[in-house]
């Protein structure tokens, strides 16, 4: 059992290396897309906390990875490319779905009433407002995933601590936070720290780029 540990919290560490995530943002990182508490994933990482099935099979679903892969002794993460390649590129390696022509389309009225944990995996939805104008109007279609992964400078839905969502844009806070950040001046830019919450990631538009 303990051989079993070490190998997770090896083939965990190895794959937020590989994801390029920094080791101070780690824990934050699996916070922020898997639940519970930074601490709780700090002790994970720093192989202070049990390690079991139950948990492996949860990081495995939640970060997009083969049932078993953590488990592997010979395991090697995907290697993303960071270098010598333009942002565009980075975000597709980075799990970005191709824009789905198909996926549903929903007014904003929806977007804003169905529980975060029942918003379809893959959607459409018009821009509510000029929060990110010029380059993301108000009206343009925009394609969403809730699988997908934040990439810094892409669009992202997030949720308010006061329940009101919001297309914004995800930037690089201080120590592993995170803004959601408007264009626009005349729209709030939402901060990680306090209660904001991403719901779905912007992974196309009408066009079919980011």
């Amino acid at each position: 059992m303990a051989d079993e540990k070490l190998v997770r919290v090896h083939n965990l560490r190895a794959l937020l290396k590989a994801r390029h995530v920094e080791e101070r943002d780690r824990a934050r990182h699996l916070a922020d897309r898997l639940g519970s508490n930074i601490s709780y994933w700090s002790g994970m990482l720093a192989g202070a906390r049990s390690f079991g099935e139950k948990v492996a099979r949860r990081i495995e679903e939640g970060l997009d990875l083969p049932r078993g892969s953590l488990d592997l002794v010979d395991w090697t993460p995907t290697q993303h490319p960071s270098e010598g390649v333009g942002a565009h590129t980075v975000a597709q390696e980075l799990r970005h779905p191709e824009p789905d022509d198909e996926s549903p389309k929903h007014p904003w009225e929806f977007i804003l009433s169905v529980p975060a944990s029942d918003l379809p995996k893959r959607f459409r939805a018009a821009m509510p407002d000029d929060a990110l104008a010029p380059d993301t109007p108000r009206g343009l279609v925009l394609h969403f995933s809730t699988e997908a992964y934040p990439v810094i400078g892409h669009g992202v839905l997030v949720q308010d601590a006061a329940g009101g969502r919001h297309v914004r844009r995800y930037a690089q806070g201080l120590g592993g936070a995170w803004r959601a950040e408007a264009r626009n001046t005349a729209y709030m830019t939402l901060h990680s720290g306090d209660g904001v919450q991403l719901l779905a990631v912007v992974t196309g538009r009408d066009s079919g780029e980011v």
